[in-house]
């Protein structure tokens, strides 16, 4: 969604815009994550981008003209692991320095937020001024309103390089042709990293694939993103059940991340009890097609796992037992492309002039994509961002800098 937010604030600035997508405009991570959009467990740094995104969220289907299907309902984040309690108890004082409502709940509150749970945790935390929407409906909305102001949006239509001279960016080749362009954004999600090499720019990042489902409606859960330590829950509009385990994760075999295995070592250590590696023959298989489909089209989407589905489902069923047998609709899966300490890469000047990249949301891009569009703008526009960059700077895997490894997701 960092493309299409993008390209709709450089419409807005009169520039003119296309937008190229290899499948279907939401087709990848951007429709397929929870569409949770929390400030909640920001990373500090990343915390005043979120908060300005939060506020553009809350008009965003009226300024895009269609339904996002925002809703302010808060996130609660859960635990019953002590050490992690403490590390909540800790980032809602940071958080509420900054002037963000986080504050730890009480077992009451808990019920009360998520009503008919037959579980007990040992701390919650909860901001009432996060929220949550659709993503498919998010993504129809953006280009909807793209193609109103007239932007060009261009589907499965792969882009197999950018192209370069003289040290800067000329447009990007196409089975088509060669589209020109004096800037590039590159915002292409899991393929970001391919295109980046190409250039002669090398981003870090690793490909993480989460299963997501759907159930049939049911009664009335919760208004909340909620994260009980195991299972990610969000009720949507119609009543379904949107249901992810937190714990559950595939790293997936692709050779744009294997390339920089070494880096990621100490945050998959830290990280471990989230992550699994599948090395089975049609996993290396499809880790060796990816170059060539990802170049030329015809990538395959993510599958989801049955058994991620079955532990949801259970779960759920675990938790709220008053609401009997749920029904599974869809299951589908995502890629979350993420960095070593889980911030992301947003940068002007790490590349060939010309070319801004937008990538490595490590799973946050959904929440942040209406301000990092309006960011992306800046830098194009060669106009002061208004948030402090320096975190995000590609630079920064590799002069020295100290990367904490962080939870990832």
């Amino acid at each position: 969604m960092l493309g299409l937010s993008s390209a709709y604030e450089l419409s807005r600035r009169n520039l003119s815009v296309v937008l190229v997508e290899s499948g279907q405009v939401g087709g990848r991570q951007s429709g397929r994550n929870l569409g949770f959009v929390r400030q909640q467990g920001r990373a500090l740094a990343e915390l005043p981008m979120m908060m300005a995104a939060n506020q553009r969220w809350r008009g965003l289907g009226d300024e895009l003209g269609s339904d996002v299907e925002w809703r302010m309902g808060g996130n609660l984040r859960l635990t019953s692991d002590p050490e992690l309690a403490g590390r909540y108890e800790r980032w809602v004082a940071d958080a509420t320095s900054l002037g963000l409502d986080s504050r730890v709940v009480s077992g009451a509150e808990v019920a009360s937020i998520l009503p008919g749970v037959n579980e007990k945790w040992l701390l919650g935390i909860f901001t009432a001024s996060d929220g949550h929407a659709d993503p498919v409906t998010t993504c129809r909305a953006y280009t909807a309103a793209l193609r109103a102001r007239g932007v060009q949006v261009c589907e499965g239509v792969p882009v197999r390089k950018i192209t370069l001279q003289g040290g800067s960016v000329t447009g990007v080749a196409t089975p088509f042709g060669e589209l020109k362009a004096g800037a590039v954004v590159l915002a292409a999600g899991s393929g970001s990293a391919r295109l980046a090499r190409a250039a002669g720019v090398a981003i870090p990042q690793q490909l993480v694939r989460q299963t997501v489902i759907m159930t049939e409606p049911v009664g009335a859960v919760t208004q909340a993103a909620a994260w009980t330590g195991e299972l990610f829950i969000r009720q949507d509009a119609r009543g379904c059940l949107r249901l992810a385990a937190s714990a559950r994760n595939e790293i997936v075999l692709d050779p744009a991340g294997l390339r920089h295995a070494g880096r990621f070592l100490s945050s998959y250590l830290a990280n471990r009890s989230q992550l699994r590696v599948r090395l089975d023959p049609a996993s290396l298989a499809r880790a060796l097609l990816r170059p060539v489909q990802s170049t030329w089209g015809g990538e395959s989407p993510p599958r989801p796992r049955f058994d991620d589905v079955r532990f949801c489902l259970e779960r759920a069923q675990r938790y709220f037992p008053g609401l009997g047998a749920l029904r599974l609709r869809r299951a589908w899966a995502g890629e979350i492309e993420v960095t070593r300490d889980a911030l992301p890469v947003i940068d002007g000047g790490a590349g060939p002039g010309g070319l801004v990249i937008a990538t490595g949301m490590s799973g946050h891009g959904f929440g942040l994509a209406p301000i990092v569009g309006t960011v992306v703008a800046d830098i194009v526009d060669g106009a002061e961002a208004g948030f402090d960059l320096r975190p995000f700077r590609l630079a920064r895997f590799h002069d020295g800098s100290r990367l904490e490894p962080v939870h990832l997701i």
